[in-house]
């Protein structure tokens, strides 16, 4: 089966966004990302995690920072305001942050609010997995990043459930293990996001999607069942949008010069390139800022109560 490389996705129209945000931000709650986190951390494939200062015996580390995790993308998605970033400004932002990441300092005040969801006409980038099967078989799969959500991070943000339990907060390495984050720390925390399945035509319906946590692999056609089902079911608890990956920018650092392409690195880097853009004016500016007025699908659908509905 051939990898599965997708070169574009069906991106939301503009007044669709905020629409996809409400929708993001209650799938968040649901018991699906919560197995989703799950499997993830407890199978070692998370960057940030939350441990509870004072162990409690017999907790559940994996439950429980996927618990928090929620909490806290929940909160973001509730106080973000949303952008649709156009084809033409996500190609520059890529093509300008390809040539050379942002040299300038990390300043929180680049981003166009304190929090926010932002997404991409097309892939900022891809995140390239191999895996060997259950079966033994080789399988690279190209996931796209599309969407990306953010916040302040510092001392009291990190601090989701209160003083009543305090939080520590790990990075994982893969040379040095688990590195407890340093409670000073400030920046912006980012949330990236990728394209579920039904929403990249490109990919070849026989190609491998992605591969489960034990060992078998998915193919884009299955992928795509499975996410119509459960859309189906649950059509107000279903999110537009994949939970893939986190990272926190600090302030006062720079990026990497050239970030390692298919990284979080990369991705924050074109990120804060798009920021940049948005705030050049005068001369200077390249793009323009349209502000659209929300569509709400659910309440534009025919209501079978009216006639000729």
């Amino acid at each position: 089966m051939p990898a599965s490389i997708p070169l574009r996705w069906n991106a939301p129209q503009p007044a669709a966004v905020l629409d996809w945000q409400r929708r993001q931000e209650v799938f968040t709650r649901t018991n699906l990302t919560h197995l989703y986190l799950t499997r993830t951390i407890a199978a070692g494939s998370w960057t940030l995690m939350p441990t509870p200062t004072l162990l409690t015996p017999g907790i559940d580390t994996a439950d429980f920072a996927a618990r928090v995790l929620m909490l806290s993308e929940s909160q973001r998605l509730t106080q973000a305001r949303s952008y649709s970033i156009g084809p033409n400004t996500t190609g520059l932002a890529v093509a300008t942050a390809s040539g050379s990441a942002p040299r300038e300092r990390i300043c929180a005040s680049r981003a166009p609010g304190p929090a926010g969801l932002m997404i991409f006409a097309d892939p900022i980038g891809s995140d390239i997995g191999r895996f060997v099967t259950a079966q033994g078989q080789d399988v690279e799969v190209h996931t796209p990043i599309v969407a990306v959500s953010w916040s302040m991070w510092d001392q009291e943000h990190s601090q989701v459930l209160g003083d009543a339990c305090p939080l520590t907060w790990v990075r994982r390495s893969s040379e040095r293990g688990f590195i407890p984050l340093p409670p000073e720390l400030t920046g912006i925390w980012m949330t990236f996001y990728s394209a579920r399945i039904a929403d990249t035509p490109t990919i070849a319906p026989d190609s491998v999607a992605a591969v489960s946590p034990y060992g078998e692999a998915i193919r884009a056609d299955e992928a795509a069942r499975a996410d119509a089902v459960v859309q189906h079911r649950n059509p107000d608890l279903y999110g537009p949008l994949t939970w893939h990956n986190e990272l926190i920018v600090p302030s006062g650092t720079t990026f990497d010069l050239h970030p390692k392409p298919g990284t979080a690195q990369d991705w924050a880097s074109i990120v804060y390139t798009t920021w940049q853009i948005m705030q050049q004016t005068g001369r200077n500016q390249l793009v323009k800022i349209t502000r659209h007025a929300p569509f709400f699908a659910h309440l534009l659908a025919p209501n079978p109560s009216l006639p000729g509905a």
